[in-house]
């Protein structure tokens, strides 16, 4: 039995030190791997990874601001610093008839200490306790890498690089130029390098899209297709470029671009699709997309930001609903025809055309609208109940476009004219050159070589005066007007002050409501007003404190803690073109936004866009009708609860 016993606990002892081997052999294999990987982990942030330690917070200097010395003890008289001396006062002299007594004498206290008296000045040695600091005196920043340092944000690229991306020959012909073009950027895929967060964590990744189009972090549907419309030649007045859907629809719409439900499609169309809901899988998420129709026998598209990339695709039915399409059409310069003379015709004298009067007051009114101006990065305008910044919005490839134009001269623009009437739609434009047999090809060289040096001189000094010109003109003001709805005249404007209301009055409880009021924004130069409507604002908007304490819901509630959501919601109401006259292509849009104002939080701001010169400013309480007593019924008192629901107030039972 002992011989078992032992056998037993033997085979115990090797099982479990086999199982410690096969660990620390695992382990020992697996270790180097992981170090590996830790240092192959690259990180872009340009800082270095520090966490603060008791070091970081010692200095090598003392930082009490004393000098080290050794204590100094004072004096202060005692009674052996004084020595008692008599004087006889006496004007008798001492006889057998008077013997000198006390009375005679008079005593007195005479300092005999040659020391001065002091206080005690205590010395200082540095204790450790005069080396530590408060703050961090290891002069390196506190950094912990995360996923953000990983991003590599020199992975861009420049505009020479997108455009050697698209074909050097296109086709003359618009539908075909759109589709070479939109068929060179197929596969193309987001830079996974190269990214941004969001403040919920998401990742956002760069494209060449959104670089071109200056918002190279955000969703590139549209921009993809506002990018092949811009180097196919589609101007921005033609069909609006875009990056938000929304508000690109509005625009589409505003246009009449749409083309009716009984609509043929062509090549180069922009085509709007969506997916098809799924029976099998109810929560499916349903996005919308443009994309540009390549091959309308076989129903082949180019869809941009398709699972990142950009995809050709075959429309189904079963996977996508075809919406709506929009047909690019060439631009098409008017010449005016020749005006025959007529009886209204002003008379003519002397060579010179007299114009009549209601002539000369139009050209006075048409030399006011064209006051030249350049508008400033921000526009910002303070009033008593709001801080307002508008930033103008600048669309990609506008100004490029219109340099190119003005850089023209009026030969190559007429030689351009001519040889275009001259080809047919199916042939490409090639410009010939002729030598005449005795020139000198060298010269000839030399010649062009010398006249581009010249012409790039022009074109350098031409640029630098257009700089000074554009310097020196005048910036507008914005004025914001507050506007009585009784007092309006302007019929517009009482139209459009109505919609507001009657969009405030759809979605607040009249008994919430706090202040409702509207505003007009006006643009001058030089006391002259001009008109901005073209013109898109990015807007910020602020309440000031004293809006905020004038329409404080919180002050009639006890016990109310910062964090429960009640206090005053400030709302921004504006009004927009319906598109439900287009009947293929529907889509909500929101036309209110707003923030909560809830106990201390002021310093929110309300981001929009500005669309219409007139907007509504709403402010309304936020009781939080949801809440409820009983919820709480089980509580003890002196407890605090917790919050479990976005909607209900935390109070003090």
């Amino acid at each position: 039995m002992d011989r078992k016993r032992k056998k037993r606990s033997w085979r115990r002892v090797t099982n479990a030190l086999s199982c410690l081997i096969v660990f620390c052999t695992t382990y020992a294999l697996i270790l180097p791997a992981l170090t590996l990987e830790t240092e192959a982990q690259q990180f872009y942030c340009d800082k270095e990874e520090h966490t603060h330690t008791e070091d970081c917070y010692h200095s090598k200097d003392p930082l009490c601001g004393k000098e080290e010395e050794e204590a100094i003890e004072g004096h202060i008289h005692d009674d052996s610093c004084y020595e008692i001396k008599q004087t006889i006062i006496c004007p008798l002299e001492e006889s057998e008839e008077h013997v000198h007594d006390e009375s005679c004498f008079q005593q007195e206290q005479v300092l005999i200490c040659d020391k001065e008296e002091s206080e005690s000045v205590e010395g200082h040695e540095h204790s450790p306790k005069c080396y530590l600091s408060v703050d961090p005196v290891c002069g390196k920043e506190e950094h912990t890498h995360s996923k953000e340092c990983t991003s590599n944000k020199e992975l861009k690229e420049k505009k020479e690089d997108w455009e050697n991306s698209i074909p050097e020959t296109l086709s003359d012909k618009l539908d075909e130029k759109i589709v070479q073009i939109a068929k060179s950027q197929k596969d193309y895929k987001e830079v996974k390098e190269n990214f941004e967060l969001d403040q919920d964590g998401k990742e956002h990744y760069y494209t060449r899209y959104g670089e071109w189009y200056g918002k190279p972090y955000e969703d590139w549907n549209i921009m993809f297709a506002s990018f092949v419309l811009h180097y196919a030649g589609i101007k921005n007045e033609q069909i609006p470029y875009g990056h938000d859907w929304n508000e690109w629809i509005e625009d589409l719409s505003k246009k009449e671009l749409f083309e009716p439900e009984d609509y043929e499609p062509q090549n180069g169309d922009l085509i709007f699709i969506k997916d098809q809901k799924d029976v099998n899988v109810p929560d499916k998420e349903i996005n919308s997309y443009v994309g540009i129709l390549v091959d309308q026998d076989k129903n082949k598209v180019i869809v941009g930001d398709l699972n990142d990339q950009v995809k050709e695709i075959v429309l189904q039915d079963k996977e996508y609903e075809t919406m709506a399409y929009v047909h690019p059409e060439q631009e098409v310069q008017e010449v005016e025809d020749e005006k025959q003379p007529t009886e209204q015709d002003p008379v003519v004298e002397d060579g010179k055309e007299e114009p009549a009067e209601e002539e000369k007051e139009d050209k006075n009114e048409e030399t006011k609208e064209e006051i030249e101006y350049r508008l400033p990065e921000e526009f910002k305008v303070e009033t008593e109940d709001f801080t307002l910044t508008l930033k103008p919005r600048s669309v990609p490839g506008e100004q490029e476009e219109e340099q190119k134009e003005e850089n023209k001269q009026p030969e190559e623009e007429s030689k351009e004219q001519e040889e275009t009437e001259k080809t047919t739609d199916n042939e490409l434009q090639i410009k010939k050159f002729s030598l005449e047999p005795e020139e000198n090809i060298q010269d000839k060289i030399d010649e062009e070589i010398n006249r581009s040096e010249d012409e790039l001189e022009q074109i350098q000094e031409e640029v630098k005066q257009e700089q000074e010109e554009e310097e020196n003109k005048p910036i507008p003001t914005l004025q914001i007007e507050k506007i009585d709805e009784t007092t309006v005249e302007n019929e517009e404007d009482q139209v459009e002050i109505q919609k507001l209301k009657e969009q405030s009055e759809k979605d607040t409880d009249p008994e919430q409501l706090l202040d409702l009021s509207f505003y007009k924004l006006r643009f001058f130069v030089e006391d002259q007003e001009i008109n901005l409507e073209d013109q898109k604002f990015d807007a910020e908007l602020t309440p000031t404190q004293a809006f905020v304490e004038k329409y404080d819901t919180t002050k009639d509630l006890e016990d109310v803690k910062p964090e429960a959501e009640v206090g005053t919601e400030f709302s921004l109401i504006q009004t927009s073109a319906s598109i439900e006259e287009n009947k293929v292509l529907k889509a909500e849009k929101d036309n209110t936004s707003s923030y909560l104002l809830s106990n201390e939080s002021v310093n929110n701001k309300l981001s929009f866009s500005i669309k219409n010169s007139l907007f509504g400013a709403r402010a309304s309480s936020t009781p939080n009708p949801n809440f409820k007593v009983q919820t709480y019924a089980n509580i003890k008192e002196n407890v605090k609860t917790t919050k479990s629901d976005s909607t209900i107030p935390v109070v003090d039972m």
